[in-house]
């Protein structure tokens, strides 16, 4: 179809497109983290792995995130030229799709010899190049994040990790994985700080959380464990929007002695929980992962998100109807 003015439009299947031509513009972008070769390269080996193109041998880039053009440049520094090359409409809103190449790079890897490069260096320890790529095309939500797992799309997922869904696969797991991701940032962790960008604060909120339980652990002088059973029983659940909406499973107790030994008889049953203080009280909760992984979890879970779909308000039908179509074994889930 044709807009007003002449220019063709094109839609897809949720989005509509605008064409923009002939407007373009060249800059030198500083090397704001003035790092050594090697360093750089380990954070541009993240993004060729991920987002990043090839234009004409050149790394090229497109987004509609105004903090990533910032963070992909600065691994890019040099002489970048840049065009906008079409404003998108969708039911969020407008945005803008800006692409750019980095004329004083060239491609020094293969798409395939990148991703694989970033695996080899996960394994050796080296996590720079992994925390790039999540960057780029990591699965934002909060619900992965939380359950320390870093997923990321992928055409075919089973090849890099384990697949999830269709194009998403997990790549890295583990209670320290956020940790050891914050820190292999280095001061390239400063940009994404400034920017306010989204998917480097799940990363802050992921380590933060797991230090709460850390330095509980250090201020009780004599930890102990609560009764599991006891714990599992007293949980209550409650439906998180954001992000698509989620569910989490919580216990709540007045101490910091208490909820350490909570915290230790859930991680007990193999699971990963979270301390925060909520209000007067400390609340101890886990994860959607976690409740499918235990059966009385599980069950319990069942019976609060039908009664919701029957009973509650209209957003909260809305969350546990897309929490059920992401779930669709749930309750057939073995723990």
């Amino acid at each position: 179809m044709f807009a007003p003015d002449g220019t063709w439009m094109y839609a897809t299947k949720n989005i509509m497109r605008v064409p923009i031509r002939r407007v373009s513009a060249s800059a030198r972008f500083p090397d704001v983290l003035k790092l050594p070769r090697q360093r750089l390269e380990m954070i541009q080996m993240g993004w060729w792995a991920s987002d990043e193109g090839n234009e004409r041998g050149r790394p090229f880039m497109a987004t509609t995130q105004p903090w990533q053009v910032f963070a992909w440049a600065a691994a890019r520094p040099g002489e970048i030229y840049m065009f906008p090359a079409s404003v998108n409409l969708t039911r969020q809103g407008v945005s803008v799709t800006l692409s750019m190449v980095a004329r004083s790079w060239r491609q020094q890897w293969r798409k395939e010899e990148a991703i694989s490069m970033v695996f080899t260096c996960l394994r050796q320890g080296e996590l720079a190049p992994l925390l790039t790529m999540w960057l780029g095309d990591g699965k934002a939500r909060w619900g992965r994040i939380g359950r320390f797992e870093i997923a990321v799309a992928a055409k075919e997922p089973w090849k890099i990790g384990r697949a999830t869904g269709d194009y998403e696969a997990v790549i890295a797991k583990g209670h320290d994985v956020s940790m050891r991701l914050a820190e292999a940032a280095g001061p390239y962790g400063m940009l994404p700080d400034l920017l306010k960008c989204h998917k480097w604060n799940y990363i802050k909120e992921a380590v933060a959380r797991k230090r709460s339980v850390d330095i509980l652990r250090e201020a009780v002088k004599n930890p102990r464990s609560e009764d599991p059973d006891r714990v599992l029983v007293s949980m209550k659940f409650s439906l998180v929007s954001g992000n698509g909406g989620t569910l989490i499973a919580a216990y709540y107790v007045n101490t910091a002695e208490e909820a350490v030994a909570a915290a230790n008889a859930l991680e007990a049953l193999g699971m990963r929980p979270n301390v925060v203080k909520s209000n007067m009280k400390y609340m101890i909760y886990v994860g959607l992962g976690d409740i499918k992984k235990n059966k009385q979890l599980r069950e319990a879970a069942m019976r609060f998100l039908m009664e919701k779909m029957r009973s509650g308000t209209p957003r909260e039908r809305e969350i546990v109807r897309k929490i059920i179509e992401r779930n669709p074994d749930f309750s057939n889930d073995q723990p």
